[in-house]
C-alpha cells in the first residue's frame, strides 16, 4: 500500500514539475491557473475591493516565487537578500505596515527546503559544517537561547518566542549559505553583491544630504513628532538612506565604508583598486550623514583594528598616518559651522555629553539586578521591547543603549559569557586565516572581514549593531566564509593542520 503511494506521488511530483517547469505553464494547467488568477484580480476590482486585488495578486506571484526557490535555491538566497534591503519602503510608500519581516522568514525556510532537497540529491557531506568551532559555538548559542524560555523571570513567552523564530532564521540562514557558497567564484560574487548594495544604499543617502527628501519620505517623518524628535537633533537633519533609522544607517556605512576601503587598498588589480577605493569614500561620507556618533567611533576603531592586526606591513603605517591626519585636519579644520563635523565632534566629548552621563547611571543602577540573576531578566524584556511584551517587569523601564549591556541585563552573566566566547572564535578564525593565507585575495578577504566584525564589536558598546536588516543576511555568511575561504588557497605543506 506504501509503495503504490509512493510512486503515485513521486509520478503526480514529476508530472507538476514537466507542467511547471519543463512547460513553463504554456500547458492546460497553466491556461487553467491563470485565467482563474485573470478571472479573480477582474472580480475584486469590480467590486471594488482593490486591496483584495492587490492580494490576489501577490499570492499568484508568491507561488511562482516559491517554486523558484524551490528549484533554484541560490536564485531564491539572493531574493531574501534584497526584498530584506528594501523592508522599510512599503510603509513609506503607501503607509500600510506590510508583514515584509514575516514574508522574508517565510522565504528562507522556502530556500531551506530547496537546500536540503540539494543537498539529498548531491549526497552533500556536511560533517564539516557541525564540526567547525564557529557553528559549536553557535548551536550553543542558541541552546542557551531555548533555556531563556524557562527563565522565572520571563513574564510572556511571546516576545521570546518573536527572537528566538527570528533567530532561527538567521541560524538556519547561516546552514543555506555553507552549502549554497560552495566555491571560491561564489564567495567573491556574494562579497561583490554586499559592497554593491551597500554603495545603492550609501547613495541614496548621499541624495537625502545634497538633493534632499523625497515627498514620500518628508510625509513619513512628519507623520510622527516623536520621529522627528528622534531624527532631527542639533540643528541636523540626520539621513536614513532606504533603512529603519538613522542609527541603524551610520553602523551599516561605517563597518561597510571601512571593508570596502581595505579591500581597494590591498587590491593588486589597478582597476578594482580605484573602484573599491571610490566605493569606501562614499560609503564613508554617507555615514557622516546619518549623524550617529557610534558610527564615528566604529570607523576609528576600524583603522586602530587594521593597524593591530597588519602592524607588520610597510603601508600601514602610512594609512594611520594619512587617516589622523585627515580626521584632524576635518575635525579642527575650517569647519566648524558644518552641522555634519559640529555632531561628528560630539564623539569626542566622552563625559561631557548629557546622553552618555545619563547611560552610566541606568546602567549603575541595574547592576545588582545583574549580579543576582544569572539567567538575567529574561528574553525582550528591556526597552521598547519589554514595554510591549514585558510592561511589569523590573527591566521594562531600562533603556540598555548598548548591545553588551542588553545581553547582559536579559540573559545574564551566563549569557554574556557564551557571547564573549562565540566573538573570540570568531575573531580568532578571522586572524588565523588572515596569518596562514598564501594567496593575495584570500588574505585580503580574510582581514577585511575580520577587521569589518571587529568594528561591529566596537560598536555595540554603545549601540545594538546586529539583528537587524539587511546587514544580519550578510553578518551570517560572513562566519561561513571564515572558515570556508581557507579551502580555496594556494595549497601548502600546512594545508592539512588547517
Amino acid at each position: 500500500m506504501f509503495d503504490q503511494l509512493k510512486i503515485y506521488t513521486n509520478s503526480v511530483l514529476s508530472w507538476l514539475q514537466d507542467q511547471i517547469v519543463a512547460k513553463k505553464m504554456d500547458s492546460p494547467l497553466g491556461w487553467l491557473i491563470m485565467a482563474a488568477v485573470g478571472v479573480a484580480l477582474a472580480y475584486a476590482t469590480a467590486i471594488g475591493e482593490a486591496v483584495t486585488a492587490v492580494i490576489v495578486c501577490f499570492c499568484a506571484v508568491g507561488v511562482f516565487i516559491v517554486i523558484l526557490c524551490l528549484k533554484k535555491p541560490m536564485w531564491g538566497y539572493y531574493m531574501v537578500i534584497l526584498i530584506s534591503t528594501f523592508i522599510s519602503l512599503p510603509d513609506r510608500l503607501v503607509h500600510i505596515p506590510l508583514p515584509l519581516g514575516l514574508l522574508i522568514e517565510v522565504l528562507s525556510y522556502v530556500v531551506f527546503f530547496g537546500v536540503l532537497a540539494k543537498q539529498y540529491r548531491e549526497r552533500i557531506n556536511v560533517g564539516e559544517f557541525w564540526r567547525n568551532p564557529i557553528s559549536v559555538i553557535l548551536i550553543i548559542q542558541y541552546s542557551y537561547f531555548l533555556i531563556e524560555a524557562f527563565n522565572p523571570e520571563t513574564q510572556s513567552l511571546f516576545g521570546w518566542s518573536l527572537f528566538f523564530r527570528k533567530q532561527l532564521s538567521f541560524l538556519m540562514f547561516y546552514y543555506i549559505t555553507y552549502l549554497l557558497l560552495d566555491n571560491e567564484k561564489k564567495i567573491f560574487d556574494f562579497l561583490a553583491l554586499w559592497v554593491g548594495i551597500s554603495l545603492f544604499i550609501a547613495l541614496w543617502g548621499i541624495k537625502q544630504q545634497w538633493l534632499g527628501f523625497f515627498e514620500f519620505e518628508e510625509r513619513w517623518i512628519y507623520s510622527d513628532a516623536q520621529r522627528v524628535n528622534l531624527f532631527f537633533q542639533t540643528g541636523f537633519m540626520r539621513k536614513f538612506s532606504i533603512l529603519t533609522d538613522p542609527a541603524g544607517f551610520g553602523v551599516c556605512m561605517s563597518s561597510t565604508g571601512v571593508f570596502t576601503l581595505i579591500l581597494g587598498i590591498r587590491s593588486n588589480h589597478t582597476r578594482n583598486r580605484i573602484l573599491l577605493i571610490i566605493a569606501g569614500i562614499l560609503i564613508l561620507l554617507s555615514s557622516s550623514y546619518s549623524g550617529t556618533r557610534t558610527a564615528n567611533l566604529m570607523i576609528a576603531a576600524g583603522i586602530a583594528g587594521y593597524g593591530i592586526f597588519t602592524i607588520n606591513e610597510k603601508k600601514t603605517a602610512a594609512l594611520i598616518v594619512a587617516f589622523v591626519f585627515f580626521t584632524g585636519a576635518l575635525l579642527f579644520g575650517p569647519f566648524q559651522n558644518n552641522p555634519v563635523v559640529f555632531r561628528m565632534k560630539s564623539t569626542l566629548e566622552g563625559n561631557k555629553d548629557a546622553s552618555a552621563n545619563i547611560r552610566d547611571y541606568n546602567r549603575h543602577n541595574v547592576q545588582p539586578y545583574i549580579w543576582s540573576h544569572p539567567l538575567g531578566g529574561g528574553i525582550n524584556t528591556t526597552g521598547a521591547e519589554g514595554q510591549n511584551y514585558n510592561p511589569s517587569h523590573y527591566l521594562a523601564s531600562y533603556p540598555p543603549d548598548s548591545g553588551y549591556m542588553k545581553i547582559l541585563a536579559e540573559q545574564g552573566w551566563l549569557g554574556y559569557a557564551i557571547h564573549m566566547l562565540f566573538y573570540f572564535i570568531v575573531l580568532k578564525a578571522g586572524l588565523e586565516g588572515f596569518y596562514k593565507a598564501k594567496r593575495p585575495e584570500i588574505k585580503n578577504a580574510y582581514i577585511a572581514i575580520t577587521v569589518f566584525l571587529f568594528i561591529l564589536l566596537v560598536g555595540e558598546i554603545s549601540q545594538i549593531t546586529n539583528g537587524g536588516y539587511p546587514y544580519s543576511y550578510f553578518y551570517y555568511p560572513l562566519l561561513v566564509i571564515l572558515y570556508k575561504l581557507i579551502d580555496y588557497d594556494t595549497p601548502t605543506p600546512e594545508k592539512s593542520n588547517i
